[in-house]
């Protein structure tokens, strides 16, 4: 029997400080840290949501995006957390409804809601 196809992804951000990229995922964003490699490379958890934090002289910081769809209820719950945790974040609706994060480096988290799909 065959097996699968199975294609498991993460995404990479580029970070200027391992160290205050874990602790603004874990404690502004309630991820977990799930690994960490020396001052360079860590990775971090939430809900299934792997997040690699690279932390690298030669590589350009910040710029990354990463698009997480959620239902209303869990985007609004989320969008609650965020703030009640100091965390800056903005809403748009170009090209859809989105709840965007940026943390310190500059990267993005769009946190789009489902009925922005139909």
């Amino acid at each position: 029997m065959d097996q699968p196809i199975f294609w498991y992804s993460r995404t990479i951000f580029t970070v200027s400080n391992l160290k205050e990229a874990i602790d603004f995922y874990t404690q502004k964003l309630n991820f977990e840290e799930q690994w960490c490699q020396g001052d360079t490379i860590a990775q971090v958890n939430r809900n299934g949501l792997e997040i690699i934090l690279h932390c690298h002289d030669k590589t350009p910081i910040g710029g990354g995006k990463i698009l997480i769809v959620l239902n209303l209820d869990l985007l609004n719950e989320l969008h609650d957390e965020i703030k009640e945790n100091g965390t800056e974040c903005s809403f748009t609706s170009v090209p859809w409804y989105a709840l965007i994060v940026k943390d310190i480096d500059s990267n993005e988290l769009w946190f789009q809601d489902t009925t922005s799909l139909a």
